[in-house]
């Protein structure tokens, strides 16, 4: 079954799930965990073709940064809209996200039973991490050029 997102439920559109055009423009998070060992977030993600033009990307986030904070928010948001905590989050194709919480379930937000707002807010959510790698990963690039 679709996810149904919309500001309201009875202007709800379905977002394609199979062989359909992905209704979110990258960047789009592909997979995202915080690494214990370096302190910092871990982002695959699929770039904006303006980004970069290899097929994904990687970035590395100090947790304790101004942008890793801000994806502790974004993250935080998600966990409740779900409720649990998030290990790792990654895109599960197409339209669909997955999310592992630390008790070791795991949900899809395709099977998430919310409303169609909640879905929404999660999406945007996603969208909002999907931008900070990528502009971290573009001053990384900077910063390397610059050095170089």
């Amino acid at each position: 079954m679709p996810i149904q997102w919309s500001s309201s439920v009875k202007d709800a559109i379905e977002i394609p799930m199979e062989n359909e055009e992905f209704p979110v423009e990258p960047p789009i998070v592909d997979f995202l965990y915080l690494n214990a060992e370096s302190s910092s977030y871990v982002i695959t993600f699929i770039p904006a073709d303006r980004a970069s033009r290899q097929e994904k990307e990687i970035v590395q986030i100090p947790e304790n940064s101004v942008d890793g904070r801000r994806i502790q928010v974004r993250i935080n948001e998600i966990e409740k809209a779900l409720g649990g905590h998030i290990n790792r989050l990654f895109h599960a194709g197409d339209g669909d996200f997955g999310f592992v919480f630390a008790d070791g379930r795991q949900k899809q937000l395709s099977d998430v039973q919310s409303t169609a707002a909640n879905s929404q807010y999660i999406y945007i959510q996603l969208q909002d991490l999907g931008m900070i790698a990528q502009i971290a990963f573009h001053e990384n690039q900077l910063l390397k050029n610059q050095a170089g």
